[in-house]
């Protein structure tokens, strides 16, 4: 069962009110009408009912049309505005919804207010819905930064043709030692010929063969040389492809971990 659609309607005529009414019920739209004419009742009855739509003549006594649109713009931005209105005139129409509001319906054709308030209330849920997607990408990738930036050692992303298109903070400092010069960049763009190489054959084995492999690296990029225990794996898309590969190193130097390994020693299965 649909819940009753609240409607705030800033009008000073009362028949036109009940005209608006008559129209809404022909329908069979289940809903109440809230109906104001002063500034502060409608302020209110926006700030504390909260209406799923607002309904508002253009020419009012003490208030006018544009006013109450600016004030719904700032206390509730999400709610659709529909003016009703018998005086608007095309210029003026224009202009309102060039400032915000969602449409208009001339009281002498009011056979249009249900498919307008229709499409209003459809496209505001699916904004709503899109902003709550928007937002919880948002929060995903704050999650991740921030996990990647923790973490005790390079991680790093590559595209199918080994370009780098994520690195954190520690591989952007060891690798690119300039913020963001790797990215869209090869390793043999921006590394020795013989590290590059290396890597790269890494690299081929994960993406062509769509296996995790566990690499122990000799890199000398600065003094001193680094030993580094690296895992790299293919990130594989729905299609089955490997698009990109991932990676995550460890500096080992100095720990006597695989000390009796030569560097690219060590593949998984």
């Amino acid at each position: 069962m649909k819940p009753t659609l609240r409607i705030l309607y800033l009008e000073d005529n009362a028949r036109d009110v009940e005209l608006v009414r008559a129209c809404l019920q022909a329908e069979d739209i289940d809903f109440t009408i809230v109906d104001v004419e002063a500034r502060h009742d409608f302020i209110e009855h926006l700030s504390e009912k909260t209406p799923d739509v607002i309904f508002s003549d253009y020419t009012l006594p003490a208030y006018n049309g544009l006013a109450a649109l600016d004030d719904a713009l700032r206390i509730a931005p999400d709610i659709p505005f529909i003016f009703v209105s018998g005086t608007i005139g095309e210029e003026n129409a224009i202009e309102s919804l060039k400032r915000g509001a969602t449409d208009y319906v001339l009281k002498q054709n009011l056979k249009r207010l249900t498919p307008v308030l229709h499409r209003a209330i459809a496209e505001k849920t699916e904004q709503r819905l899109r902003r709550k997607a928007e937002e919880l990408i948002r929060q995903k990738e704050q999650r991740f930064s921030a996990f990647m930036s923790n973490l005790p050692g390079v991680a790093f992303i590559k595209d199918k043709d080994r370009r780098y298109v994520y690195l954190n903070d520690a591989a952007d400092s060891y690798i690119c030692r300039n913020p963001l010069s790797c990215l869209g960049k090869r390793d043999e763009e921006i590394l020795p010929g013989e590290i590059a190489t290396q890597m790269r054959k890494s690299d081929e084995e994960v993406l062509i063969q769509k296996q995790i492999v566990h690499v122990v690296e000799d890199i000398t990029i600065a003094s001193p040389p680094h030993r580094w225990f690296t895992t790299k794996f293919p990130i594989i898309d729905k299609y089955g492809t490997a698009n990109w590969l991932g990676g995550v190193g460890i500096d080992i130097t100095g720990q006597g971990i695989f000390s009796g390994q030569s560097a690219g020693s060590i593949r998984a299965m």
